[in-house]
């Protein structure tokens, strides 16, 4: 699909239609390996759904319209929300694990000057299981999506919402002073937030928890120890082991050279509840995948049912994916026939042949200009015999079983 701003010329640019299609197919392919099924969810939803539930999008971001009965509905700028009140409302067995993805537009308001209300996001999300095993399987099909579509050298931070809020449950602030706070801890910025917590009444093992925090980023091996080391509440305590046991589970899926844990990683979704993770790739200096556990947000919607599930940057990754992506060899013919009626029928029943094959086929009058032309592999021209030419070389056939042979058992193919 093409959106259009009022102040772009609109330009039609096939390759990036069919570059996405590709992209798509392939995230498509690889969720289904590890048997997710696909759902759609509405593009309009209730205005209430969003507005009511804790830790979802905030009003200013959403973009709202007004039905014919006067019903406030918004465009949907959240893929998760929906899905997680699908499950606890609609799903008749909620304790068996159900896994999901989905590839689907959400819309939201930007402070961009582009306008760019719609990005296309590709994710899954697995309900009913809150096991390690189940969090290292979600990240270990991220592994499998980064090698899917080139980029081998990701990197995932992996932290813990619960350890965090844990923390910050233990501080009384003002809203400005929360947002000091997490700004400071995101950024890793340790001197801004020494000086912000000198004459803050605060319990001395939680401050040295807070100042510890922006050095706990690195491998599992020397993180996970330096933590252990610190004045933790049992709440953290078990946050850790939690991380302990899934990198353990990660390992077996050869996933240690990629992980990085953050004890500072911070969402701005709030409905996260325990394991959050972030996936970069080389090139784009922000997350192209972002997800976590989310085990109370159903709870909001009448049901509790854990769940954990991930979200890729369609737009982002594509902007990076033109040079990295597989290169595949283009199975481009067109077919070129003149008046006779002999001639139309061999080109057609050639068309066919070849489109039974999954070969790209234009078949069109000898006369006519076709737009892709110049990057086709194998023109075939049909009158009294076949006329097979690519860009090497142009050969003549008798019988549509010689050019059948010459393009479906070439070499070049």
């Amino acid at each position: 699909m093409i959106y259009v701003q009022p102040n772009q010329v609109l330009k039609t640019n096939t390759s990036t239609c069919e570059k996405k299609n590709v992209f798509m197919s392939l995230l498509e392919n690889r969720f289904q390996t590890y048997g997710y099924k696909e759902v759609k969810t509405p593009m309009f939803e209730p205005y209430d759904l969003y507005s009511t539930v804790d830790g979802l999008i905030q009003q200013k971001d959403m973009i709202k319209v007004i039905d014919s009965t006067g019903k406030v509905l918004v465009l949907r700028p959240d893929a998760t929300i929906p899905l997680a009140r699908m499950m606890a409302q609609y799903t008749e067995d909620k304790l068996k694990t159900s896994r999901y993805f989905y590839m689907m537009d959400v819309f939201r308001q930007t402070e961009s000057k582009t306008n760019n209300y719609n990005h296309m996001q590709a994710g899954i999300e697995c309900f009913g299981n809150a096991s390690p095993g189940i969090d290292a399987e979600v990240l270990a099909l991220s592994k499998h999506v980064f090698q899917d579509i080139g980029f081998p050298d990701f990197t995932l931070e992996i932290g813990h919402a619960g350890f965090i809020e844990e923390v910050l449950s233990k501080l009384s602030f003002q809203e400005m002073e929360w947002k000091q706070l997490k700004t400071y801890l995101q950024a890793k910025n340790k001197n801004d937030l020494q000086t912000f917590l000198i004459d803050k009444e605060i319990d001395n093992s939680m401050k040295e928890i807070l100042l510890a925090i922006p050095d706990l980023y690195g491998t599992p091996e020397s993180i996970i120890p330096k933590v252990k080391e610190l004045s933790l509440t049992n709440q953290m305590k078990k946050a850790v082991v939690h991380l302990e046991t899934i990198y353990q589970q990660l390992e077996l899926y050869d996933m240690a050279d990629h992980i990085v844990i953050n004890f500072g990683l911070l969402n701005q979704m709030t409905y996260y509840s325990d394991i959050i993770f972030q996936g970069f790739i080389k090139g784009v200096g922000k997350p192209v995948l972002m997800g976590g556990r989310y085990d109370t947000l159903t709870e909001q919607f009448g049901m509790e049912i854990p769940a954990i599930g991930f979200a890729c940057d369609i737009d982002l990754i594509l902007n990076m994916w033109e040079n990295s992506c597989p290169k595949e060899k283009n199975k481009d013919v067109v077919i070129h026939y003149d008046d006779q009626m002999k001639s139309i029928k061999n080109a057609y029943r050639l068309a066919n042949e070849l489109r039974r094959a999954n070969w790209n086929v234009l078949c069109e009058h000898e006369n006519e200009e076709t737009s892709i032309g110049n990057n086709t592999n194998y023109i075939v021209c049909i009158q009294d015999k076949f006329i097979f030419q690519n860009k090497n070389k142009r050969e003549i056939f008798p019988a549509i079983q010689d050019i059948l042979k010459k393009l479906t058992q070439s070499n070049e193919i």
